[in-house]
């Protein structure tokens, strides 16, 4: 079935693997896949438990168990969450690295033409046959296994014969179970390898009606008698599904080099294979990179991954700059092989380039050492500071690295020397990125300035990306988003265009930070998969573990905490030779990982412990940030006995905070949010309001859209708490925009496990979250009957909505507008899932059509609905309410009930003065059961009453 929002309706069932919902009528979901990925891993535990060890095999079966539990809601929300656990549980079996190119590729772009190949052989007349034409490497084959699979969906009897040898004794046995050739479907692959014998036999089956489907090699014949063969002619794949291909296998292509390679592929999936294949391991960034790993006779030769030259002999020292300068740093690494045991200066300075590149700045720190610039090439001196900078500026010592930066910018230079000219830039743009993580952003600009012009007077684009991407990630660490993109994306031209991988890794790396923060996190995906597989293929090991870092924290906020485990796992192992910001990341991941786990002691102690590390290399403003989301997880934390002690404790972090965050507007928005969460839960509610709406302000300003819908949902609660329910539904509301914006750019595989998160699924189920759980010391009036007050709530949202639908009918004259909203309001008011106003057709019959349909979000979901109720409601004028669909005995007769997997229905007549019932306010749930509805019904009944109001005000 394809893929589809919300699911598809199944064809066809093995029982065995189908989920339980599948049974009743259920759409065909993800999480029906992740049913049935868990019985096939379930099957094949049986097999092979014996050989495997107690912990795996336990792992294992705690994986079965989730994965095919009977409610959807409890199994893992996608088969790459599912995968990611498995990996987890048996990494000496699966692995827990990189798939090779040559592993499986997933087939795209064939629907259509499966469809039509499918529809031509099913009109075959006895003894007809199909050939499936196109180039080498289209696809011929791949089409057939599908067109196998189709036909025996359908009962078709099919049989396989693959061309060669054993072609003969193939047919017999496909024929031993046929009742008559007439009833088979007989699909030949490499016919033209056939032997006569084999073809002389499908000719003879052919004439008692049997039909045949064949592939032939190019240019190929198969020696089949009978009638002609019509002729199916596969065509290319679409530009865009052959781009996508592309960049899954390679995510890091360039729009050069991806050009390059769609031009080579021709739109047909083997052609791209073979040419990721030709480029796996290795770092591409232009067209140029592809022409030179991909031979011009690769078509004509056989398939086979591309095994990297090693140089031969000695390498010259230009060839080694050159892999350097370009970011190929495994290639240098093998040129600087051939050149162990000579030592010069020149040679020490590029091994250190190497080095820190590939994440060993303590070894870079030692080569650097050992050399004496005493004597040697100036322009070569220059260099060395270059080098020591960044290798101090990797390994947390930002004060040597702004002294080695000033040191170089002090020696002289000849005019006109583009060599010293390149490093001058260059060091400038290290020097200012560690004044940034020292917290002196004047003298940090300065520097940044002064590089990013002499890398303009320099004009050479490689130079110009490394003073751009420098100067953009000091604005982009000051909160400052949308002037650090621009200086990125002119970054990453300039890195292109150099054919420089390494820079071309580490600014995707950063953009993919900068998207996560407007909410883009589909964009931030795509950028830090690109930065992963760039760094990989380029050894910048340093990168690499950023990006593995940075894609490990998106992870979790999206709610894939399997697949984030495994990069925290990685890292983790590495522990003992990452720089100390690194680690420092590290603790904050395994914080965050504990956080989303439940176990917030212990998250809190790690974040405290970053923090501590982050002091340690004197990044103060990462150490405050860490220090502030110790804050946020203290507050969610269960109460202890002595709230204001508690209360005083957090008053003391904020109160040390605040100073070094006073003036980075990056985290300003959270630092406000803490103050007001802190501030209402000691009672004081006028505080609290003022730092909510100063929190909205920041994240506003900034960007910051996840912050934009906390800060929302942290004011929507105390103004709930105060009684304020109007303002309490808009800020929840605007939340909940904001979190559907970010939603609506993602993947739609990604869509449902970003909703799965506890509190943004609260807060879209229109519950009310708590933004502490700490005892008020103020809330003790309330606490003698805390129902009686939640049911006074209850009652004064229910009426301010009531009112709010009133003034909406009384100033609103189209029809369709106020129907939808009052579809809305009856949906909010008793928690539904769906909603619907139905209305009778004018013509005398009983036949009614939909004037709204609206589910949670607000959105039409063209949903189908229970039209047996919905047509009893308008017939007999009679409410219909149930809570338990399934189990109560009056829908027994309702098909569409069981169909439909309706836990909870509530419809109600829309009653005329003059016409009678003219139709039905209908609202369902299928996820979940409504306990309320029935006690609902009054208010149900009265939001029909208005419905009919407006139907009446629009005929007139």
């Amino acid at each position: 079935a394809a893929f589809r929002e919300g699911g598809t309706r199944p064809l066809g069932l093995t029982p065995r693997y189908a989920a339980p919902e599948l049974f009743e009528g259920g759409a065909l979901t993800v999480r029906a896949e992740v049913f049935a990925l868990g019985a096939t891993l379930g099957d094949v535990l049986e097999v092979v438990r014996g050989g495997l060890d107690a912990r795996t095999a336990s792992a294992l079966s705690e994986i079965v168990e989730r994965a095919t539990r009977s409610r959807p809601e409890e199994r893992f929300t996608s088969a790459d969450e599912f995968a990611s656990e498995l990996r987890r549980a048996a990494p000496s079996i699966l692995g827990n690295g990189r798939a090779v190119a040559g592993a499986a590729w997933p087939i795209v772009g064939l629907d259509e033409p499966s469809r039509a190949l499918f529809e031509r052989v099913t009109k075959l007349e006895a003894g007809g046959g199909v050939v499936v034409t196109g180039p080498l490497l289209a696809g011929k084959s791949t089409l057939l296994r599908r067109l196998a699979w189709s036909l025996g969906a359908y009962g078709r009897h099919v049989a396989w014969v693959q061309g060669g040898d054993q072609a003969m004794g193939e047919l017999d046995l496909e024929m031993a179970g046929a009742s008559s050739p007439s009833d088979v479907v007989l699909l030949v692959d490499d016919a033209d390898r056939l032997p006569d014998s084999a073809g002389a036999r499908l000719g003879e089956l052919r004439a008692q009606g049997a039909r045949v489907v064949i592939v032939t090699g190019a240019g190929g014949d198969a020696p089949i008698p009978g009638p002609t063969l019509e002729v199916f002619e596969i065509a290319p794949l679409g530009s865009n599904v052959v781009r996508d291909l592309a960049l899954l296998a390679i995510p890091s292509l360039p729009q050069l080099a991806l050009a390059r390679v769609l031009e080579l592929a021709e739109g047909r999936p083997g052609r791209l294979r073979a040419v990721v294949e030709r480029l796996d391991g290795a770092p591409v960034v232009g067209g140029d990179d592809v022409d030179r790993l991909v031979p011009p006779d690769l078509f004509s030769i056989s398939r086979g991954a591309r095994e990297r030259a090693r140089p031969r002999g000695k390498a010259q020292l230009a060839e080694v700059r050159e892999a350097l300068l370009r970011g190929h740093f495994e290639d240098a690494a093998d040129l600087l092989a051939t050149l162990d045991g000579e030592h010069t200066f020149e040679l020490g300075v590029m091994r250190a380039k190497l080095f820190t590149n590939q994440g060993e700045w303590k070894r870079a720190q030692e080569e650097l050492g050992g050399l004496d610039p005493k004597g040697a090439d100036p322009a070569v001196v220059l260099e060395y500071f270059v080098e020591l900078a960044r290798a101090n500026l990797r390994g947390g010592d930002y004060a040597a690295c702004v002294k080695a930066a000033e040191m170089l910018e002090a020696r002289e230079r000849a005019a006109g020397d583009r060599r010293a000219l390149a490093s001058f830039a260059e060091a400038l743009a290290l020097g200012g990125m560690a004044l940034s993580f020292l917290g002196d952003l004047e003298r940090s600009k300065a520097m940044h300035d002064r590089s990013i012009e002499a890398a303009r007077e320099l004009a050479d684009p490689r130079v110009l990306s490394v003073a751009l991407s420098s100067a953009a990630f000091s604005l982009q660490r000051q909160g400052r988003l949308e002037e650090a993109r621009p200086c990125y994306e002119e970054a990453l031209e300039n890195a292109e265009r150099a054919g420089d991988a390494g820079t071309v890794a580490t600014t995707r790396l950063n953009l993919a930070g900068i998207a996560k923060t407007q909410g883009d996190l589909s964009r931030a995906l795509a950028h830090l998969e690109a930065a992963v597989d760039m760094g990989r293929r380029s050894g910048r090991r340093a990168t690499l573990r950023q990006a593995l870092l940075n894609l490990a924290n998106l992870d979790l906020y999206l709610g894939r905490l399997a697949r984030a485990l495994v990069s925290i796992e990685q890292l983790a192992a590495e522990r003992r030779d990452l720089p100390p910001s690194f680690a420092a990341q590290l603790l904050s991941l395994e914080s965050e990982a504990a956080h989303k786990s439940g176990d917030l002691v212990k998250a809190e102690a790690l974040c405290i412990a970053c923090a501590r590390a982050y002091e340690t290399v004197g990044r103060r403003v990462d150490a405050a940030e860490a220090h502030l989301e110790s804050v946020f997880i203290r507050l969610s934390r269960s109460p202890s006995s002595d709230a204001a002690s508690e209360i005083s404790e957090l008053e003391r972090r904020l109160g040390e905070i605040g100073p070094a965050l006073a003036d980075v507007s990056s985290h300003r928005a959270a630092l406000e949010l803490a103050r007001g969460k802190v501030a209402a839960l000691k009672g004081e509610t006028v505080q609290g309001r003022a730092a909510f709406d100063k929190s909205i302000e920041a994240a506003i300003a900034t960007g910051k859209k996840d912050w934009l819908a906390r800060a929302y949902q942290a004011r929507a609660v105390l103004s709930a708490e105060d009684g304020q329910l109007l303002a309490a539904r808009r800020d929840r509301e605007s939340a909940l925009g904001v979190l559907e914006e970010i939603a609506a750019r993602l993947p739609r595989d990604l869509r449902e496990v970003f909703w799965d998160d506890p509190n943004r699924r609260s807060l879209r189920e229109g519950e009310h979250d708590r933004h502490v759980t700490l005892a008020s010391p103020h809330s003790s009036v309330h606490a003698a009957a805390p129902g009686v007050t939640q049911q006074a709530r209850i009652s004064q949202d229910r009426l301010a909505r009531v009112l709010e639908v009133n003034r909406e009918l009384a100033g609103t004259y189209e029809l369709r507008r106020v129907l939808e909203r009052l579809t809305d309001h009856a949906i909010a008011l008793l928690s539904a899932e769906r909603g619907f106003v139905i209305l009778k057709s004018a013509r005398e019959n009983t036949d009614f059509s939909i004037h709204a349909s609206r589910d949670q979000a607000g959105d039409d979901p063209h949903a189908r609905f229970s039209q047996s109720i919905a047509d009893r409601v308008i017939r007999t004028g009679e409410p219909v309410v149930t809570t338990s669909a399934r189990d109560d005995s009056r829908m027994a007769d309702y098909v569409s009930v069981h169909q439909l997997m309706l836990q909870s229905i509530a419809c109600v007549p829309i009653r005329s003065r003059s016409a009678g019932t003219i139709g039905a306010l209908y609202l369902e749930t299928r996820m979940r059961s409504a306990a309320t509805f029935n006690d609902d019904l009054p208010l149900l009944v009265a939001m029909a009453d208005q419905a009919e109001i407006a139907i009446e005000t629009a005929r007139l």
